[in-house]
């Protein structure tokens, strides 16, 4: 074969009695390898959405990438589903997801296309939901001794998505 031919496949079953009628693929077969896995990074999150870039991959010899794919977990560590389909958009290299669930860790991965097919899957990252906390209110002097101060504040009206830990 030579590398980025298309071919049609034909195959027939050979008994000792003789030979079937042919049946062909109905799509051409390229003989070419599918792309490399693309490096996925986050970009930022909020409470229901996580927005995402990933690396360009270099197309194997004899062809192009045609695109990419994003897949979600369900946010239970269950199956992956798409998330983002660039399938047909080989420059995009960024996506943000959104209507996840608040405080929820989601796992993402993507892959490149050609005409070969789906490449191979990136590893695997995680993407919490949640923001920075809002403001809290002003501090005011409660009272002081020599050695510390005492005050009071409004808490943060936002937790982010995540609980407040501390102030």
């Amino acid at each position: 074969m030579t590398g980025g031919t298309g071919y049609l496949i034909s195959i027939a079953a050979v008994s000792l009695v003789g030979e079937s009628e042919l049946k062909s693929l109905a799509t051409t077969m390229w003989a070419v390898t599918t792309p490399t896995a693309p490096t996925l990074s986050i970009n930022a999150t909020s409470r229901d959405s996580c927005s995402i870039q990933w690396t360009a991959v270099t197309p194997p010899t004899d062809t192009l990438i045609t695109g990419y794919v994003v897949l979600i977990d369900d946010g239970l560590s269950g199956p992956f589903n798409i998330a983002h389909d660039a399938s047909t958009d080989p420059a995009r290299l960024n996506a943000t997801i959104y209507g996840l669930k608040a405080r929820t860790t989601y796992r993402l991965t993507a892959y490149a296309l050609n005409k070969a097919g789906n490449g191979a899957n990136a590893t695997e990252i995680t993407c919490y939901t949640a923001t920075q906390p809002g403001l809290p209110g002003t501090p005011t002097w409660v009272s002081s001794t020599a050695s510390s101060i005492e005050l009071k504040w409004e808490p943060a009206y936002d937790d982010g998505g995540s609980p407040i830990k501390e102030y």
